[in-house]
């Protein structure tokens, strides 16, 4: 059985260019959230956690994105594989 866990506050990396004063603003006083810039040099270290973490996220979203393609769309579409073989 997978563990659920809550999150309790949004999670964000933090670096100048990437993230205004607004954004800051509301992540801090509308989610509750606290951001800090990670220190230089430091890619080796917080990446393998990235790609630990987002990998199986993104391939979970990827999955229910199609899953509920499939629920809500239109099988006449060209975009689905199941036309190539209705005659």
């Amino acid at each position: 059985m997978r563990a659920l866990v809550k999150l309790l506050s949004p999670l964000a990396c933090r670096f100048e260019c990437h993230i205004s004063d607004e954004s800051y603003k509301i992540m801090h006083e509308e989610l509750g959230s606290h951001l800090c810039a990670l220190p230089p040099n430091a890619t080796s270290v917080y990446q393998p956690l990235d790609v630990r973490v987002m990998a199986p996220f993104k391939c979970n979203l990827r999955n229910l994105w199609l899953y509920e393609e499939q629920l809500e769309g239109d099988y006449d579409e060209p975009r689905y594989a199941n036309h190539l073989t209705s005659g």
